[in-house]
């Protein structure tokens, strides 16, 4: 099975572009990591099968918070607009449908807490806007857990 994760992300992100696990962009994951019998092309075709007509969207940064086991990984929270919650509605059952094993279900449907990691000056002020305007499949280049994340695909919304 290919394992990958979907998130929007705010930096330059053309396909095949890696990023280091100490170096990564500012993003917003929609599915951290998930395995399904699907290739990445495959998968994109179904997720741009999906989003056809999608519209870019705007959120809200609302607080700075911590997250994690042990509390100590600095997030700034997202607004939780009923759009996204029907766009992440619409990716989980596309990937139920595709019966994907999510790493981390219990984030997911409703316990989604949208929200973006604080990495050193890379960060959203609160009352700031994002713009929701494409998805992108990423995998580990490796089965390593400090291994860079590889960009397979981009789909842009209308």
């Amino acid at each position: 099975m290919a394992r990958f994760g979907l998130a929007t992300i705010f930096e330059n992100h053309p396909v095949g572009h890696e990023f280091r696990i100490d170096n990564l962009p500012m993003h917003l994951t929609h599915v951290d990591s998930f395995e399904v019998e699907l290739g990445a092309d495959e998968l994109a075709a179904k997720l741009s099968e999906l989003l056809v007509g999608q519209k870019a969207f705007n959120l809200k940064a609302l607080a700075d918070e911590l997250y994690g086991p042990e509390k100590n990984i600095p997030v700034t929270t997202l607004e939780l607009t009923p759009e996204l919650f029907k766009f992440h509605r619409a990716i989980i059952g596309l990937l139920d449908s595709e019966r994907a094993i999510l790493k981390n279900p219990q984030f997911n449907g409703d316990n989604f807490t949208p929200h973006i990691s604080v990495y050193g000056s890379k960060r959203i002020s609160i009352g700031e806007y994002v713009t929701i305007k494409d998805i992108s499949i990423a995998a580990k280049v490796s089965e390593a857990e400090d291994a860079n994340r590889k960009v397979l695909a981009n789909i842009t919304f209308t």
